[in-house]
């Protein structure tokens, strides 16, 4: 597959034109992901739903110099405009007629409970831009649980008719792999397998752009030549603050189950002072200490486990894959 158009940017039509439903891609600054993504759907004449995380930044867009289209109206002369359509929902039109014709929706990852009784039949895709928040703004809590109550509010029962499942678009930069969205979803075991800026599964196509041609070009401009970091995460695409040293894949010849809490999986070994988290139990496996995934389970394992944590931080544990480092750090979060 080929990712990028012959100007350099994403190559969006032949992303789409693949199999699975849910489209990930997490890439540079300026590459076309909104702008492609966001024409695509415009030109087969197709709605869809822009999700945006709350519903300030979905107001954001009603003002017509931060509405999505801008530079689409500008650069190919379409005549769209986004405006709020009632309290919880906005819509993205164009005059037909002298009549408003909708061409989609936009709504708030927040918002989307208060909509149930929406018929979103006639949606073809959710376009969630901007899904992994920067490191400055506000997480919210369970977003991985509130995105899949949003997409089963708008996909509903459309599978069970025979139809196309509805596709969910998921754009961001690179602003870190701690994400709980990347975790609900089971997309960070394929973030793992990145293999020429792509790997996928039956339902997840995920892309992670590398040597893009317009972020090279990018690069020797002014403002990237300032900051290591912010062009890291910008154009080459690697995530803010991730370090990878302890994600490793380790035999368990002369291994003992230790602490099972949820799916990971906690192993010792006879020869070494080395702890090995993973989410596979061999059959006979018993742990010595066992933690389900209640409140109550997960402060216990806290209280009695504090010390895994500073095992962790001095370099004594491995992982792996990074989903079972991300399950690992998001224990201690609260």
């Amino acid at each position: 597959m080929e990712i990028y158009d012959s100007n350099g940017f994403l190559n969006i039509p032949e992303i789409a034109n693949t199999e699975q439903f849910i489209k990930c891609i997490i890439g540079g600054r300026g590459i076309g992901k909104t702008y492609g993504v966001m024409d695509y759907p415009y030109k087969r004449g197709e709605k869809f739903v822009l999700l945006r995380t709350t519903q300030s930044e979905a107001e954001f867009l009603y003002n017509d110099d931060f509405n999505p289209f801008k530079s689409l109206n500008r650069d190919k002369g379409y005549d769209v405009h986004c405006e709020r359509l009632n309290q919880y929902m906005g819509i993205f039109y164009e005059m037909v007629d002298d009549v408003k014709k909708i061409i989609g929706y936009v709504l708030s990852l927040s918002c989307v409970s208060k909509i149930r009784g929406f018929d979103a039949s006639d949606v073809a895709r959710i376009i969630y831009d901007e899904f992994i928040p920067e490191s400055h703004v506000k997480k919210i809590k369970n977003s991985g649980f509130a995105l899949l109550n949003a997409y089963e509010t708008i996909n509903r029962n459309r599978e069970l008719f025979g139809q196309k499942p509805c596709e969910l678009w998921l754009l961001s930069n690179a602003n870190t792999v701690d994400s709980d969205i990347l975790l609900e979803l089971n997309i960070l075991p394929l973030h793992d397998k990145i293999k020429n800026s792509v790997a996928m599964d039956e339902n997840i196509l995920l892309i992670e752009p590398c040597e893009s041609p317009i972020s090279y070009r990018k690069s020797q401009t002014g403002i990237y030549k300032l900051s290591r970091s912010f062009n890291s995460m910008s154009l080459d695409n690697k995530f803010v603050g991730h370090y990878d040293g302890n994600i490793k894949s380790m035999s368990l010849k002369n291994s003992a189950l230790w602490i099972t809490f949820n799916e990971l999986q906690f192993y010792t070994f006879k020869d070494n002072n080395l702890v090995y988290v993973t989410m596979y139990k061999r059959k006979h496996d018993k742990p010595l200490y066992s933690y389900g995934e209640s409140d109550y389970e997960k402060k216990k394992f806290k209280n009695e486990c504090g010390s895994l944590f500073n095992l962790y931080l001095s370099g004594g544990m491995y992982f792996e894959n990074t989903k079972c480092e991300a399950l690992f750090t998001r224990i201690w979060e609260t």
